[in-house]
């Protein structure tokens, strides 16, 4: 199968969310696969190969279906990936939220995410750390003795100032000129007084206090984003059960062959999934419009 071929695949929609009166979910769930032949992508990663070299494998979930994936090398921050897993999404599946672990959180995820529509909502795992980062338009001292309060003021006229910039890195997403990937890495290479940079962060700390304020506040958000990491981790599972051949290792030797085999297992993922969930959403949807057109008026 040629990789145009599966791309052609893809799921256009799902019975699941014809059903579905909530709001659609996405998680980020990553796996690294240790491959047998060296590839441009594939790189040391000591934490999951030990000496040997592997990929990692990004796919967004959208509720319990894989609608996108992309691979890069096992050394890479799978946090520059996350607007690109969702920003290229070609399905009718439109996420709403996304969620991911502590690894998928950066300085920029959030503004740029939420430039586009998308309400990023990731689960930390030091959460109380991350209240020392909270920032508001007014001077600490302004909230007296408030329980939860920010550290400092936002830098208004920073962010005034460098507006123009921004405006030309998100016109640049937006017309997928170039990849979030490339800007994080751009923007990283910049000495760290960088003006259009620290803007960026100033942005994304003003989109996260208000995530951390919802987390707390919120105990269905919290419930929301525990369960959609858990569909992560059972698509994880389902995953490995459906594509662990040659002992776990991939025995490609180019980078489109890579992309082509992770593509298949999602195919395939994506058929269970399907096969699963239809026949009895079908049923449920049948039965439902049944008990609605005997009701009496």
């Amino acid at each position: 199968m040629r990789l145009t071929t599966r791309s052609a695949t893809r799921p256009r929609s799902c019975p699941p969310f014809i059903c579905s009166t909530s709001a659609t979910r996405s998680i980020r769930a990553a796996q690294r696969f240790e491959t047998q032949f060296d590839t441009f992508q594939a790189r040391h990663s000591p934490k999951y190969f030990d000496l040997d070299k592997g990929i990692s494998a990004n796919t967004a979930v959208a509720n319990h279906v894989p609608i996108n994936l992309t691979v890069f090398g096992a050394h890479e921050h799978e946090s520059h990936y996350v607007f690109d897993l969702l920003y290229n999404n070609t399905s009718d599946i439109r996420p709403q939220l996304h969620s991911t672990d502590t690894h998928g959180t950066n300085q920029v995820n959030y503004w740029s995410l939420y430039t586009f529509g998308y309400q990023f909502a990731p689960r930390y795992r030091d959460f109380h750390k991350k209240l020392g980062g909270l920032v508001g338009s007014h001077a600490p001292g302004h909230y007296g003795k408030w329980l939860v309060k920010p550290s400092r003021k936002s830098n208004d006229e920073l962010i005034i100032r460098e507006w123009p910039a921004i405006q030309r890195i998100m016109a640049s997403l937006g017309q997928k000129q170039v990849s979030q990937a490339t800007i994080v890495r751009k923007l990283s290479s910049y000495k760290r007084q960088n003006q259009t940079k620290k803007a960026l962060w100033e942005l994304d700390s003003l989109c996260r206090t208000r995530h951390i304020l919802q987390f707390i506040d919120d105990v269905d958000l919290r419930r929301s984003i525990q369960k959609a990491l858990n569909r992560g981790e059972a698509y994880h599972r389902l995953r490995r059960a459906l594509a662990f051949v040659n002992g776990g290792k991939l025995r490609v030797h180019t980078e489109a062959e890579q992309q082509l085999w992770n593509e298949c297992a999602r195919l395939i993922a994506n058929a269970v999934i399907h096969y699963n969930t239809a026949r009895p959403c079908s049923r449920a949807c049948t039965s439902r419009s049944a008990r609605r057109a005997t009701r009496p008026r």
